[in-house]
């Protein structure tokens, strides 16, 4: 998995970038600004981009890895602007509270 954020974690951090939110709704609602910011700074899901050496290495298997998409808290971990301009959160490996298994 490309890692374009340029953040490597280290220890037990994990780089998760969030779901973009949706600007317009399946109706073709066009949301405002205030809106949109509020429910991304509430997002519980994204993909998983780095993970460092000593991650989930005291939890059983299967693990997250790069790629996988996660939950996390609503505001849990470190926002960052990553090299590429975009946000990225970096977490402990235990805040990451689950693998979604099926998006559809």
């Amino acid at each position: 998995m490309n890692n374009p954020s340029g953040l490597d974690p280290r220890g037990w951090k994990v780089v998760v970038q969030p779901e973009e939110v949706k600007k317009v709704t399946s109706g073709g609602v066009h949301l405002p600004d205030e809106t949109t910011e509020r429910w991304g700074a509430a997002m519980t899901r994204g993909v998983v981009l780095a993970v460092g050496p000593n991650a989930f290495e005291r939890f059983k298997e299967p693990h997250p890895k790069a790629g996988d998409l996660v939950t996390v808290p609503r505001y849990g971990g470190m926002e960052f602007k990553g090299v590429d301009g975009k946000d990225y959160r970096i977490l402990n490996d235990e805040d990451v509270a689950a693998v979604v298994e099926d998006d559809g």
